[in-house]
C-alpha cells in the first residue's frame, strides 16, 4: 500500500507531489496518514471539510485544508526550518500590530503547532471576493502605502529578511529572465548594474507576493510567507510584471499605478529613477518574452 512504498521518500519536495496528487483526487484519509507518516510527531487532525491543492511554494506543502463551523480555519503545513514559515511568523509577531489602525484586513494566526519535521498553521477563515483588475490595483496600492509607513528599524539578527533576491518567486523569474536576454544576444552588464542599484536603496516592509490569489475585497491581505525588507519598488513591480503578464504592454491604468506609489519617495529617487527601478524588477518577473523585450530595450535605450 501508499505507506509502504514512503519508506523509501525522504524528501519534502516528494511529500509535497504525493499530497499534491491526493488533494486533486479528493482522497482526505490518505493525505492525513500520509503526513503522519512523515512526521509522527505532528498533531494534525483527521477532521477537515476539503483540502485543496494550490500554489508553488518550494517551504510548504502546496495543498491546504479548509475547517468550518464551530471552529473556522485555513490550514497550511510548512517544512519544519522553511524561510517561509519564518517570513510568516516573524510578520505576525513584530509587524502586525504596527497595522493596527491601518485599513487592510488580514487573517489572524489562530496557532502553530510543530512536529519532528513540519509545522501546522491555523489562519483565520475568511471570505474571498474576487477582485477586478481596477479593484486590485487599487487595494495593492493601499498595501504598498500602509506598509511604508511602519517604522523600519533593522537588527543585525534580521538582516536575512532583507534578501528579495532570495524570495521564491524573484528568484525563479530573475533566473529565467537572465537565461532569456543570453540567449537573445543581449548584455546583462547593465542587469547587473540595476540589480546592485536596487541592492543599495532604502529598505521598507514589503507583502513579497502581492499577487492577485493574495488579496480579496474588504481590503483583505493574505499569505505573508514573502514577507521582508525590500527595496520600494518590489511589491510595486511584481504587481506590474503580473498586469504585464495579461497585458502584455503597460497599459495607462498601470503607468497611474506607478506613478501614485512614487508619493513619499521624492527624497530617495526621482520619479524618473523611480520608474526605471520598478520596470526594471518589472522585466525580472513579467513571464512574458516580448514584455521582457520591450522593457529592456526601453530601460536600456
Amino acid at each position: 500500500m501508499f505507506g509502504g512504498k514512503l519508506i523509501g521518500y525522504h524528501s519534502f519536495k516528494t511529500l509535497n507531489k504525493i499530497c499534491v496528487d491526493l488533494a486533486r483526487r479528493e482522497k482526505h484519509f490518505k493525505f492525513v496518514r500520509i503526513v503522519r507518516f512523515y512526521d509522527s510527531r505532528l498533531l494534525i487532525s483527521e477532521r477537515a471539510d476539503s483540502v485543496r491543492s494550490g500554489g508553488a511554494a518550494l517551504g510548504s506543502l502546496n495543498v491546504f485544508r479548509v475547517f468550518s463551523g464551530e471552529y473556522s480555519a485555513f490550514e497550511k503545513i510548512y517544512r519544519k526550518d522553511a524561510v517561509e514559515w519564518l517570513r510568516c511568523r516573524f510578520f505576525y509577531e513584530n509587524v502586525l500590530p504596527q497595522l493596527e489602525g491601518s485599513p487592510l484586513k488580514i487573517p489572524r494566526l489562530l496557532k502553530a503547532v510543530e512536529g519532528d519535521r513540519l509545522l501546522l498553521a491555523h489562519f483565520e477563515l475568511v471570505l474571498i471576493n474576487t477582485l477586478t483588475r481596477h479593484e486590485y490595483l487599487s487595494l495593492a496600492y493601499k498595501v504598498i502605502c500602509s506598509l511604508r509607513l511602519q517604522a523600519l528599524s533593522v537588527r543585525s539578527e534580521d538582516r536575512w529578511l532583507c534578501d528579495w533576491q532570495g524570495t521564491t518567486f524573484f528568484a525563479d523569474r530573475a533566473s529565467k529572465s537572465r537565461k532569456f536576454l543570453v540567449l537573445e544576444g543581449l548584455s546583462i552588464e547593465p542587469f547587473e548594474r540595476l540589480m546592485n542599484f536596487a541592492e543599495k536603496l532604502p529598505r521598507f516592509v514589503s507583502h513579497g507576493d502581492l499577487n492577485r490569489s493574495n488579496v480579496a475585497g474588504a481590503n483583505l491581505v493574505y499569505d505573508w510567507d514573502c514577507f521582508g525588507y525590500f527595496p520600494p519598488g518590489f511589491d510595486v513591480a511584481l504587481v506590474v510584471a503580473l498586469c504585464l503578464d495579461e497585458d502584455r504592454v503597460i497599459t495607462e491604468e498601470v503607468e497611474a499605478f506607478v506613478s501614485m506609489t512614487h508619493a513619499g519617495l521624492e527624497a530617495i529617487l526621482s520619479f524618473a529613477d523611480y520608474r526605471y527601478h520598478v520596470l526594471f524588477l518589472a522585466l525580472l518577473m513579467t513571464s512574458r518574452k516580448s514584455a521582457k523585450l520591450a522593457l529592456y530595450h526601453q530601460i536600456f535605450a
